[in-house]
């Protein structure tokens, strides 16, 4: 595959042990984002923000933060203290569909009022200091695709060094197919790469959008990654994929354990096998509801190994 892939942020999930990890087990990946920092008024990281951007714990990686807030000036203190930690590229979040966020007016919110929009980034682009990239994930909308007309004229005023498209509304969530005549529209003569996100799950998939769409450069993936580490490297047997998929997941369990408590640690691998599920074919559900079920350490090691040793792979084909 020629083109480009980026793993995308997911808060809660692509932590910076998740990170290193895949990036051991599972080369290939041309950069990771960051899941967001959500800077305020009070000008600090939290303990949480400060352990997510250290880039110091994986240097050989291409990792890009991301920024989620409605207040330019908030998210300037945010991307220069990010360009002094020696990031080179800072990506603003206006995807987020989560109702919590878009109920405060950030993630996908800010595309409720262009205009705001709009004096939203023209402040940042006006308070970048020398070296500072900028890039912006985005939504096509609100409500409705049509409001994308003129959330693309606000974005081509503006120099992102790169965005990268979720093409649905946020009222769509994750639902249905994506919008691929907004993702048309925005390559036609963009003044800069743009990079598609949604409903790509597979190596199949990304090959099929660079063939539907030949000038993008790279795309993102995300559930799809989770749900397959190694979607991108079929080149191994299946006793191999295995055996490397328990090493990676045993290495991930044992890093969470290491600093969260036996509940949280349980709580977070439950989140990544929610999505490394649909990897495996588990006709009557048994393994997926002893998982679930599972509360102590030695209860989900023994869940999740049963799972590796006793299910067929499947093809991932869609994630809900």
């Amino acid at each position: 595959m020629s083109m480009q892939v980026f793993f995308a942020p997911l808060e809660g999930i692509t932590d910076r042990d998740y990170r290193k990890l895949h990036r051991a087990y599972y080369p290939g990946i041309d950069r990771y984002y960051i899941p967001f920092i959500s800077p305020t008024q009070d000008r600090i990281l939290t303990p949480r923000e400060a352990r997510m951007v250290d880039n110091s714990f994986c240097p050989d990686v291409v990792q890009i933060p991301q920024i989620m807030s409605k207040n330019a000036g908030d998210s300037l203190w945010s991307i220069h203290l990010l360009r002094e930690m020696g990031y080179s590229e800072i990506n603003l979040n206006f995807g987020c569909p989560s109702g919590t966020v878009t109920g405060k007016g950030k993630g996908a919110g800010m595309l409720r009022d262009v205009d705001a929009l709009d004096r939203y980034l023209d402040e940042i682009f006006n308070g970048l200091e020398s070296g500072e990239r900028i890039s912006v994930k985005s939504r096509i909308g609100f409500a409705a695709p049509e409001e994308y007309d003129d959330i693309l004229k606000v974005y081509r005023r503006y120099p992102f060094c790169a965005v990268i498209l979720h093409a649905r509304t946020k009222t769509e969530l994750y639902r249905g197919d994506i919008h691929k005549e907004a993702l048309a529209q925005t390559l036609q003569d963009a003044p800069w790469p743009v990079c598609p996100n949604g409903n790509i799950f597979t190596k199949k998939d990304a090959e099929a959008m660079q063939n539907a769409f030949p000038a993008i450069g790279a795309v993102m993936m995300g559930r799809g990654l989770i749900a397959d580490p190694a979607a991108l490297a079929r080149e191994e047997d299946e006793t191999a994929r295995r055996v490397r998929l328990t090493q990676f997941t045993n290495d991930l369990f044992d890093a969470h354990l290491a600093r969260l408590d036996v509940r949280n640690a349980v709580a977070y691998m439950k989140d990544i096998w929610f999505y490394q599920m649909h990897r495996f074919y588990d006709e009557t559900g048994k393994y997926a509801k002893r998982l679930r079920k599972a509360t102590d350490v030695t209860e989900f090691r023994a869940a999740y190994r049963a799972v590796l040793e006793d299910l067929p792979f499947t093809e991932v084909e869609t994630i809900s």
